[in-house]
């Protein structure tokens, strides 16, 4: 059983990704999980549900083998871009680390990450600082408040009719041809239609 790296999708282009099972692997999904636009996929397709789920597999129980497949992958391929969780997130403080230390090791890569984990990076960040090549975005539900430290940019998703009340770059998908979210500066707001 190897690590499933998806090469890219219709909204994201081709850039390669690891995901994890929708809700399942996603602490503090409240809000957002009766709305999850990656539940649906998940459903939809097997094939996806059989890779996310091979992967949540190995990341809760051969984490070392989940996190050395996807070093493989990245020193096989070199990409300019690698995003973290199309679905799913961050699992814990130790998930987080291993996330910091391949941005490291691969500084020619810039790795993106959304998350509602914002407790685990919060503790993190207490000690460490983020590479500059791994841009970590906190997810905000529409009119979720959240506080974001310095470092970490926001991104929030919004009803479509709610566009203009909001301040920030509108995504207009295609992240390959964009990669505002891989260059962002820190401290970002990206903002998205809901879908």
């Amino acid at each position: 059983m190897k690590v499933k790296i998806s090469l890219g999708n219709t909204k994201m282009g081709k850039i390669p990704s690891v995901s994890l099972p929708p809700i399942k692997s996603c602490g503090n999904c409240e809000a957002c999980a009766k709305h999850c636009y990656a539940k649906r996929k998940y459903i939809q397709y097997p094939v996806v549900k059989a890779a996310y789920d091979n992967n949540y597999e190995l990341a809760t129980n051969n984490r070392e083998q989940y996190f050395n497949d996807i070093r493989e992958y990245l020193k096989k391929n070199k990409p300019k871009y690698f995003r973290w969780h199309v679905a799913g997130d961050i699992l814990d403080l130790e998930y987080l680390f291993e996330m910091n230390r391949i941005a490291t090791e691969f500084k020619k890569t810039k790795f993106l990450c959304f998350t509602k984990m914002h407790n685990i990076v919060n503790e993190f960040l207490e000690y460490n600082e983020l590479p500059i090549n791994l841009k970590i975005f906190y997810s905000a539900w529409l009119n979720e408040r959240i506080l974001t430290p310095k470092g970490v940019s926001m991104a929030r998703t919004v009803n479509k009719n709610d566009l203009e009340h909001y301040t920030g770059f509108k995504c207009e998908g295609n992240c390959e041809q964009c990669g505002f979210c891989f260059e962002a500066k820190n401290g970002s707001t990206v903002i998205f239609e809901m879908h």
